[in-house]
């Protein structure tokens, strides 16, 4: 029974109501009972009222719901009595409260904690009337106070989870009407209710209304929740993301990762819809923990600190990160957006996090973002700062990526890219500033040391360079940890000079640090602040110094001159005497006294000091302070040790006049006094080898000689910037034996001892020599220009060097047994191992040789030959001359090895009949020595200036010699320094890269090229003398008279020689001109001085590349003319095909090459530019035509018959160099003209023709003799070359009546390669096919290769050409773009193409049955052929039913070819080619594959009957047929699969008519 409510008001409280009548119910009067109260009567439900209000009370309420739904479904007129009712009592609101809550089970039926209302909702002919009514009463209580607040939510709460929804579009209009008035925490409710009412009808009602709502800031969340839980259609979908993102930036912070989440996990990739979304997620902006606008503690310091899981930035992180697993389509699209960003500064913070976020979500996705970040550092399009920026101020955040952060630095530092592997050091860096719990810090120096044992050395040495960069920005930081670090002198024998230097840098600075915390803390008059690191790092030092090994005294003196920097440079001029940093200057500066007086027995461990502390002070890594004591303790060692003071008339004392070697007496004569009566000193170089070759004698103090040298001049230019203390030593005489002694047949005749004497005499000389250039060198300007005293002495010098070299690989042949000259870099590695390992790489390779083995691959190389063939000596590692005397060191014993610190020179990669001889032993044994050499620096080419300045009139001859010295150094440092850019000849065969010495090892491109640019005009000035020499033939009397009347006079009257030349009388520099052009009397030295040789400037006798492949030469050496022509192109060739030459950062030096080598005109223009300012880049690209004028001149004209003795190594480097300045123009000139298209396609024409002149000119001897193709052997990379530019410029010269580089292939094939004889006998094999001399027997494998290379590039081009046209269906419809990609296809009668040039090129393997290279090379280039069809495919599916002949004629071509390539496999099965079988499984798979693609495709278009499959007779090379098919014994043994192969050997497939050709 219920209670009426007929007189109480909306506010009263039910129980004010009832009277108190029995039961607490009262009846309006005695009218019988309404249907409501009978209906609830009957199931049991009453209205009670109890000490908290109103409740109801039921029995069961699922008895309730069952009685309401058979009562009122089909009893219209009941269900409107019994809404009434409903009505009218919930009119109250306390009982509309008591409604909304929890009914009270009365009864044994379960719990259920339904309410009244609820389980009329789920009554279903009730419920639209009762939601309807509810939903109306909404507003009502919208402002509602006290107990009414809570109503809202209370009946909001009744519509979820309902067991149905009887009119779903009712109940969704209903809440959408009423939603506009409700207030913002009602709506939001309401709008998170509406996916549990709305069907896929009222889905567009809902997003209207929902995009209404998201209009305010506060509803975009709930709206966003309330569209994540719609069933969408795509359209819908679409629509929704589009109105989400233009809000995007309106969102509050805290709704942002739930914007991004929904973004990123419904946008598709259609129409750029996810594209548009990481673009605009892209453009959030992340502020710093610093910035004001954010919401800080209040002023108790009592807010709540979010740490960095609870931060917007990290909870934006987690929602990408859920987006990114549900939809991987999103990951796809930022993996795109990321890497499309080629620009630095366009990275943005949310990059980086992104790309963290997927290193999270397994294998596949952290591969593909650690491959991202590589490539983009890799490539410059990101670097260091964008990963600073993104973990500055965000290490809350980032500290949940910890992990994923150092693996990250670990991977970058583990790369083999320069560029990577610095980011990675800077990762590291930043990981242990920022992030400064002890934790991480800990883990960050953890992961380090996995890098510090790597037996990578580049890995190794950015590991170093992390620590180094940790010591010296947070050193306090640091030393905390300094018992972690003690453990790298683990690894540190294992490391280089280099690294080892980083090491104890590390510790100097930890060192230093220490001892100004101790200052700064008033600790020094105690411990002084010494840690035990110190202590352990102190007892390794005196341990390594006192070893008898060189390699550990090598750490020993790297550790204390690192140390004594650091401390140095910490200190200042003027220590505290009893603070802490001036106590360990005090105690480095002690060991390092030490180490100076012990090394002085150890002349290899005093030379390694000198140049140790002479690299320190280059890099002004020593302090002044230091330099001062240095130099004290040096100032009187050098004088007192290896100077001895000249008597007046420039005589020797007695004691200095006379030596005795091997118990013989020797006279000293002065060699080379440059200053003539002036000179006080002269180079003890005689007695110091007596001395040395004494009995008994552990002394060799001249081993230490260069090393002093050098650390002097670099402690005068550090203390006074010049060298005036020891300018007398650049022109003062060498004290040495009789020159007659040093001529061969002298030489012979002496005693082994003198004879050891003689030899390292003249190699001290030679290097004392070289480190006078290096020293003053500096003291020109970098083009040359300087006093001319000085130019004329370091003219003079490299004289010297020049006789010196001659004599030495002269009299080198007449050694004594177990002779080897000492190595002079010093490097005190004394690991045999080591040694042999650096004189076998700069031993010449013989030409051609792949290996050191027999076979070329896989053999163990043979040690290097020193002796003579002549003499019975043994030969074997080149630590035999260990057992000499003059090897033997001091202190302990150890003898001198040689490491890959030596100048190792190696000839380029075209190999001569010369550089053969020399690598078997004899003429060229100097070269093998050359490693050992004391290294030419940088600013030794300065010398190359002089006597070619740019205001001299006339060039000196006289320089020549001295110019090709210093070329011939300046082309070894190229071929190291810029190995990247030596192209190789034969494709995929990388370049073997050249070895630096110890000193100059840290030369970097950009400090080579900066040294090279000023002398460049110099080098061509020096190039046109010498090509004056050899054009006009002219004689050594004539360039002697030319240079005394146009340079010597002006030099001995101190005319200007020199545009900016200093002071000097005339008669001291006359005097000095003079003593520079003495020459000793040897008939090599005065070869080696003379502008014209006696040797004949023949092809034969002119190696491609190299001084050192000249003078390896067997016979007279090149004439020094001839050595700076090759040298100079070759040099200029290297420049021009580097790739980094074009970069903004290297147009200084472009610039200069290009001012450099222009015609005259055009560099009188170039000047003139050159004083406005820097050229435009039309300007470069005048200057590139010029430039290739000039070096296009000397190339014979095509039209021209007229025989040349010119060698092809000078005409290669030309058209290398003319090719390379083409590619230039593009970089120069990006957007051309027609005008300049027209000049491109000039330039091409001309390279073309260039080339086909040097392939038909004829080549003679001096007597007139035809060479014929015997010129081209031994460079078969040259003529590779030159072909190939000859083939792949021929496309420009159709209106010549040429045509495609196809068709000169085509022309090749069919017309010249079936010419040349099948044999290899030698008359045969050399016999020219006209018009080329240059194909013969000898080279057409050669030939054949190039060609089959230039069609297959021909090929692909027509391929790429076809899928592109394929892609676009315009381009299927231009017949022009059509007949233009059959043309190069199909064949005709008009012409050729592709496909019967390889028809063609495999034809010629018939007639070339003894060639296996050639054989080789056809089953390799075949079977690439091939797979290049089969991408042709697609584009003939859809041309196939207009274009059916056409197909059927070039697959017929391509048969023939494949049915050739099928005879070659089984002709290399039955010989036993091992190069050719091992290539036959997999060309046989591909022309099987062929055949059924053809079949397949000609099925799916209907042509099926155009195929029929034959058998193929077995036939030879020859064409004669096999008559019998069985296999041998041994032949039944091979392998199973390769049999199963082969069994198609015999089958191929038909078209057309031409089935039955088996020929």
């Amino acid at each position: 029974m219920l209670v009426e409510n007929s007189g109480a008001g909306p506010g009263k409280r039910a129980a004010e109501a009832q009277d108190s009548g029995a039961g607490g119910k009262r009846r309006r009067g005695d009218c019988p009972e309404s249907p409501f109260d009978e209906l609830l009567g009957q199931a049991g439900c009453t209205l009670s009222s109890g000490r908290d209000g109103c409740e109801y009370e039921v029995e069961d309420p699922r008895k309730l719901r069952r009685l309401l739904e058979q009562k009122l479904t089909l009893n219209g007129e009941l269900r409107a009595s019994f809404l009434a009712g409903l009505q009218e009592q919930l009119a109250e609101v306390p009982v509309l409260h008591a409604a909304l809550k929890p009914m009270q089970v009365t009864g044994n039926a379960p719990i259920t904690g339904d309410s009244f209302v609820r389980v009329l909702l789920n009554v279903a002919p009730l419920q639209a009337n009762v939601s309807q009514m509810l939903l109306e009463r909404l507003p009502e209580f919208c402002d509602a106070q006290g107990e009414e607040a809570p109503l809202p939510q209370l009946i909001l709460g009744q519509f979820r989870w309902l067991d149905h929804v009887a009119d779903p579009r009712a109940l969704t209009d209903k809440l959408l009407e009423v939603l506009p008035v409700c207030p913002e925490e009602l709506k939001k409710d309401a709008i998170t209710f509406l996916p549990e009412v709305a069907t896929e009808d009222d889905h567009e009602a809902v997003i209207r209304a929902l995009e209404e709502m998201m209009g305010e800031e506060a509803f975009i969340l709930p709206s966003i929740e309330a569209l994540a839980n719609l069933c969408l259609t795509p359209e819908q979908q679409s629509r929704v993301v589009g109105m989400v993102l233009e809000r995007f930036c309106t969102a509050a912070a805290e709704d942002l990762p739930a914007v991004a989440r929904f973004l990123l996990q419904y946008g598709t990739p259609a129409d750029g819809e996810l594209k548009k979304v990481v673009g605009t997620l892209r453009s959030l902006h992340f502020v710093s923990p610093c910035d004001p606008r954010l919401a800080v503690p209040d002023r108790k310091q009592k807010g709540r600190v979010l740490g960095g899981g609870d931060s917007p930035d990290y909870r934006l992180l987690e929602a990408v990160k859920q987006a990114m697993q549900l939809n991987p389509a999103a990951a796809d699209a930022v993996v795109r957006e990321i890497r499309g960003t080629t620009e630095p500064d366009a990275h943005r913070i949310l990059d980086l996090w992104l790309l963290l976020v997927m290193l999270t979500l397994g294998a596949d996705r952290r591969k593909s973002a650690e491959a991202i970040l590589r490539r983009k550092f890799a490539d410059g399009h990101a670097d260091a700062a964008w990963l600073r920026r993104a973990i500055t101020g965000h290490e809350r955040v980032m500290l949940e990526f910890f992990p994923q952060l150092l693996s990250l630095a670990q991977q970058l530092l583990r790369n083999t890219s320069v560029p990577v592997q610095g980011t990675g050091v800077e990762l590291f860096c930043c990981l242990f500033q920022h992030f400064t719990e002890s934790y991480n810090q800990q883990e960050v120096l953890r992961a380090l040391h996995s890098h510090l044992g790597a037996q990578v050395p580049a890995e190794t040495t950015a590991a170093l360079q992390v620590l180094l960069q940790l010591s010296d920005n947070h050193t306090d930081t640091l030393g905390r940890y300094a018992a972690f670090l003690t453990n790298i002198l683990d690894y540190i024998d294992s490391y280089s000079d280099h690294q080892v230097q980083q090491v104890f840098a590390v510790f100097g600075l930890l060192v230093a640090g220490a001892c100004r915390q101790a200052d700064g803390s008033g600790t020094s008059n105690d411990a002084g602040g010494r840690s035990r690191m110190e202590d352990e790092l102190m007892i390794f030092v005196r341990k390594q110094l006192s070893s008898a090994q060189g390699q550990h005294r090598r750490i020993g003196i790297i550790g204390t001159v690192a140390l004594v920097q650091r401390l140095g440079a910490a200190v200042g001029v003027v220590p505290e005497p009893e603070s802490a940093i001036g106590k360990r200057y005090r105690e480095a500066m002690h060991a390092l006294q030490d180490t100076f007086h012990s090394c002085r027995h150890s002349p290899e461990a005093f030379a390694f000091l000198c140049d140790e502390l002479t690299r320190g002070i280059q890099r002004k890594a020593i302090g002044a302070r230091l330099i001062g004591d240095v130099h004290k303790m040096l100032a009187s060692y050098l004088e007192d040790t290896f100077f001895c003071f000249l008597k007046e008339g420039v005589q020797l004392e007695v004691a200095d006049a006379a030596v005795h070697v091997g118990g013989q007496r020797l006279e000293a004569e002065l060699w080379w006094n440059l200053d003539g009566d002036t000179t006080p000193v002269a180079l003890r170089l005689l007695p110091l080898l007596a001395e040395e070759l004494a009995l008994d004698s552990n002394s060799a103090p001249l081993l230490s000689l260069f090393s002093t040298l050098r650390l002097m001049a670099a402690l005068e230019l550090a203390l006074h910037q010049n060298l005036d203390a020891v300018a007398a030593l650049l022109g003062c005489p060498l004290n040495l034996f009789d020159p007659a002694l040093a001529s061969p047949q002298q030489f012979k005749s002496l005693p082994t001892e003198q004879r050891r004497g003689v030899l390292l005499g003249l190699w001290y000389a030679l290097n004392w020599c070289r480190e006078l250039a290096n020293c003053f060198a500096g003291q020109l300007a970098p083009n040359g220009q300087g006093e001319d005293s000085v130019q004329l002495k370091l003219f003079g010098r490299l004289r010297c060097c020049c006789q010196l070299e001659a004599v030495l690989d002269v009299l080198l042949q007449h050694a004594p047994p177990l002779f080897t000259l000492p190595p002079l870099a010093n490097t005190l590695d004394s690991s045999p191992a080591n040694l042999a390992a650096a004189a076998a790489a700069a031993a010449p390779k013989k030409a051609g040789a792949k290996g050191g083995g027999k076979g070329g691959k896989g053999g163990k190389k043979k040690a290097v030959k020193f002796e003579d063939d002549g003499d019975k000596q043994s030969s074997g590692s080149p630590g035999a001359g260990a057992a000499s005397r003059h090897t033997t060191s001091g202190g302990g014993g150890s003898t001198v090895q040689a490491t890959s610190g030596g100048s190792m020179q190696a000839p380029g990669p075209a190999a001569t009949q010369g550089i053969t001889e020399a690598a078997a032993g004899g003429l060229g044994r100097l070269a093998a020595e050359r490693w050992k050499q004391r290294s030419l620096l940088l600013p030794a080419l300065a010398v190359l200036g002089v006597g070619a300045a740019p205001g001299q009139e006339h060039p000196c001859y006289a320089m020549l010699p001295s110019a090709a010295y210093l070329l011939a150094d300046v082309h070894s440092k190229l071929k190291a320094t810029l190995a990247a850019a030596r192209r190789s000849s034969f494709p995929g065969r990388a370049p073997k890269q050249q070895q630096l010495a110890a000193d100059v090892g840290e030369l970097s491109t950009e400090q080579l090229l900066g040294a090279l640019a000023p002398v460049l005009p110099a080098v061509r000035r020096h190039l046109d003398a010498a090509c004056n020499i050899i054009d006009q033939e002219l004689g050594e009397a004539a360039l002697q008279e030319q240079d005394r009347a146009n340079f010597w006079e002006l030099v001995a009257a101190g005319g200007p020689t020199q545009p900016s030349a200093g002071g000097g009388g005339g008669g001291s520099l006359g005097e000095a001109a003079a003593a520079c052009m003495a020459a000793l009397d040897q008939p090599c030295a005065a070869a080696a001085l003379s502008p014209v040789a006696a040797a004949s400037r023949h092809a034969r006798t002119l190696p491609p590349l190299g001084r050192h492949a000249c003078s390896m030469t067997a016979g007279p050496r090149c004439h020094p003319a001839d050595e700076v022509r090759t040298l100079a192109l070759d040099c200029a060739r290297q420049l021009l095909q580097w790739p980094g030459l074009a970069e903004p950062a290297n147009r200084p030096v472009l610039r200069a090459f290009l001012a450099a080598f222009q015609t005259d005109a055009a560099a009188a223009a170039a000047g003139q530019e050159a004083e406005q300012g820097p050229p435009s880049d039309a300007d470069l690209a005048k200057m590139v035509r010029s430039c290739f004028l000039y070096f296009i001149a000397p190339l014979p004209e095509l039209e021209s018959d007229q025989p040349t003795c010119e060698s092809p190594s000078h005409q290669h480097a030309c058209l290398l160099m003319v090719d390379a300045l083409l590619g230039l123009m593009p970089k120069v000139d990006p957007e051309p003209t027609e005008r300049s298209l027209k000049i491109r396609r000039q330039m091409s024409k001309r390279i073309s023709c260039a080339a086909e002149a040097v392939l038909k000119q004829v080549v003679v001897d001096s007597s007139g003799k035809d060479l014929g193709g015997a010129v081209w052997k031994g460079r078969g990379p040259l003529l590779a070359d030159v072909l190939r530019l000859y083939l792949s410029h021929y496309g420009t010269r159709r209106g010549d009546g040429g045509g495609s580089p196809v068709d000169a292939v085509l022309d090749l094939a069919c017309n010249r390669l079936p010419r040349v004889a099948d044999s290899t006998k030698a008359k045969e094999a050399s016999e020219a096919v006209d018009p080329f001399p240059s194909l013969s027997g000898n080279t057409v494998s050669i030939w054949y290769r190039v060609c089959l290379e230039q069609l297959q590039v021909g090929w692909e081009g027509v391929a790429a050409a076809a899928a592109g046209a394929e892609k676009h269906g315009a381009a299927m419809k231009d017949e022009e773009a059509l007949e233009t990609i059959l043309g190069g296809m199909q064949a005709s009668r008009a012409g050729g193409s592709c496909a019967s040039a390889f028809c063609a090129l495999m034809s010629v393997v018939k007639r070339q049955t003894q060639r296996v290279a050639i054989h080789v090379q056809a089953v390799k280039s075949g079977g690439k052929f091939l797979l290049t069809f089969f991408k042709t495919l697609p584009f003939w599916s859809q041309l196939f039913p207009e274009r059916q002949e056409a197909f059927q004629e070039m697959v017929k071509y391509i048969q023939r070819g494949t049915r050739t390539l099928q005879y070659l496999c089984s002709e290399g099965k039955f010989r036993k080619e091992m190069p050719l079988t091992a290539r036959v499984p997999a060309v046989k798979r591909t022309v099987e594959r062929f055949m059924f693609l053809i079949k397949a495709f000609l099925t799916e278009a209907n042509a099926g009957g155009a195929f029929w499959m034959g058998s193929l007779k077995h036939r030879d090379l020859t064409g004669r047929e096999v008559p019998s098919q069985m296999y041998t014994e041994e032949d039944a043994e091979e392998d199973e699969g390769e049999e199963e192969a082969g069994e198609s050997d015999y089958e191929d497939e038909e078209m057309g008519d031409t089935a039955g050709d088996d020929s």
